[in-house]
């Protein structure tokens, strides 16, 4: 399969649908170009939607606001063979510390075409229904919302007691706060006005969780040091190219202008999730960076191809020389070793 960037392929366009395989098996049984031109009122049909949600959010505090027990159940909308669902209960269950939590969620089958991710991220209408009672709270406690939301912050997610990879709420609630004026808000509801126009001044919280996925990335250092990337993912309009490159670059120490990223074919034959490669490409590059020095250095005999990375062994070849080292592989290493070339550490 060849899926070159086109663009617009974010959001609702980057999953496979039905008609995408059947046109492509279209094309390649006429042996023709074959392009599929839906009317409008089709397109509500024939591509996914945000679903449907209900959600029931219950919260226990103490009258100081700390969170005490956390409830979150969310009915979602899908079709009848399908049992799609966003799932945003990871999410939002996982927001702020909490000794007492529970969520579900319900899959609602209808007739309907299957839903799928849109615009914004499929957490998004289970946190603004999380957030939506946090103002609550903060409201029946006479508490400051942004209060609330700091005196429940937490370095660990409160489901397994693991560490966010990254969390700076609190840094960014302090300095909004002190840049917007915050202090001069007026919690009483109907209280402030700009003329005739009455004003309110809310906040929420956010997030969007990694996604961590099995990744693989063959590097190839040519004779000439052009480097060759080759991977299966696809572009969704994020600038995977763009970042891959600049990784290999700054890796192996080379022009951007001297690395080639080759994706979106699936001869490549691992399956990739387009957020993976970025940090799959780290791990090799040390061991690459290795065999390009020592290959500067000790001739080696060697009858791979020049610059052939594998999935366990990596050689690359320079002006007659070739080094290789092992093993890189997979976004979870693995494989087993070889001995680097004599002096090489």
């Amino acid at each position: 399969m060849i899926s070159p960037y086109a663009g617009g392929a974010f959001g609702s366009r980057g999953s496979l649908t039905q008609r995408t395989a059947l046109i492509a098996l279209a094309a390649k049984r006429i042996g023709r170009p074959v392009k599929l031109v839906a009317t409008r009122a089709q397109g509500f049909t024939i591509a996914t939607h945000r679903a449907e949600t209900r959600h029931h959010v219950q919260l226990g505090a103490t009258r100081e606001g700390r969170l005490l027990a956390l409830r979150h159940a969310g009915w979602e909308v899908s079709s009848r063979p399908d049992d799609y669902s966003v799932s945003g209960t990871d999410s939002s269950t996982r927001l702020y510390a909490c000794p007492n939590v529970e969520s579900r969620v319900q899959i609602v089958h209808a007739d309907r075409n299957t839903p799928g991710f849109m615009r914004a991220p499929p957490e998004t209408p289970y946190l603004f229904a999380l957030e939506s009672a946090m103002d609550e709270l903060a409201y029946a406690l006479h508490l400051d919302p942004v209060q609330l939301r700091l005196l429940n912050d937490t370095p660990h997610e409160p489901i397994k007691g693991l560490p966010y990879t990254s969390r700076h709420l609190r840094e960014c609630f302090e300095t909004a706060a002190e840049r917007f004026g915050w202090a001069m808000r007026n919690p009483a509801p109907r209280s402030m006005r700009d003329g005739e126009w009455l004003v309110g001044w809310g906040t929420a919280t956010a997030l969007y969780p990694t996604q961590v996925a099995a990744a693989s990335v063959r590097v190839c250092l040519t004779a000439d040091g052009v480097a060759r990337v080759q991977t299966a993912t696809h572009e969704i309009g994020t600038g995977v190219r763009t970042v891959m490159a600049i990784v290999t670059a700054e890796r192996l120490g080379l022009d951007p202008s001297r690395v080639q990223v080759h994706r979106e074919l699936s001869k490549y034959m691992w399956r990739t999730h387009p957020l993976a490669p970025r940090p799959a490409l780290r791990q090799p590059f040390t061991g690459v960076s290795r065999v390009w020095s020592a290959a500067q250095s000790f001739p080696i005999a060697c009858s791979t191809p020049s610059g052939h990375i594998s999935s366990r062994r990596a050689y690359t070849r320079a002006h007659g020389r070739c080094a290789c080292h092992a093993p890189w592989a997979h976004s979870h290493s693995g494989g087993s070793s070889v001995p680097p070339p004599p002096g090489a550490s």
